[in-house]
């Protein structure tokens, strides 16, 4: 019993808490002091991974930019390289084209020379028929070509403007020539 009385007697401690450890509060503020200096690291960390990732969307930025200064670049060279296709191609036809319209104006040139000795030759056939009057069967225009014409000439000068008895030879000519031509014996008075 007196032990009971003595066991009584003590005071019934309180629960053990972490506080009354030995070297708890030293413990306790080195470990604030810690998770402190680690939130201040993660700030700073946390600062300098905004600033390295602003820099980095800026280098993204920039490195677009470029992208797209080379996309129109390319395309401006592929632009140039169908005109300078197209140019080349127009060239050839150009080449072609010239050579044609070299070799049209040569047979333009024989056909008018064709025409003219033609002309020539008829003139000289017709008038070998008469013995003083001559005819201008064609007459030069001015772009260089021929016109068809049948002026009487009394010795070179045009029917319009001669005699009346230059006229009467010129007539008399003319059906002494026909006389010939058709074998013919007609009196003129």
């Amino acid at each position: 019993e007196a032990l009971t009385a003595q066991l009584e007697a003590v005071p019934e401690p309180g629960p053990a808490g972490i506080c009354d450890l030995p070297g708890y509060a030293a413990r306790k503020t080195a470990l604030a002091e810690e998770l402190r200096a680690a939130d201040e690291a993660l700030a700073q960390i946390c600062r300098q991974d905004g600033a390295l990732e602003q820099g980095l969307r800026g280098r993204a930025d920039e490195l677009e930019a470029e992208m797209d200064g080379l996309r129109t670049e390319l395309s401006r060279e592929s632009i140039l390289a169908d005109a300078q296709s197209r140019m080349e191609k127009y060239e050839g036809e150009r080449r072609a084209a010239g050579a044609e319209l070299s070799r049209l104006d040569g047979l333009l040139y024989l056909s008018d020379a064709f025409t003219r000795y033609k002309s020539e030759r008829i003139t000289g056939a017709v008038n070998a028929l008469f013995e003083r009057t001559r005819f201008r069967l064609f007459t030069q225009q001015l772009n260089g070509g021929q016109g068809e014409c049948c002026d009487p000439l009394w010795e070179g000068r045009p029917y319009g403007t001669i005699s009346e008895g230059e006229r009467a030879k010129t007539g008399l000519d003319v059906i002494n020539s026909l006389m010939r031509a058709y074998d013919l014996r007609l009196p003129v008075f």
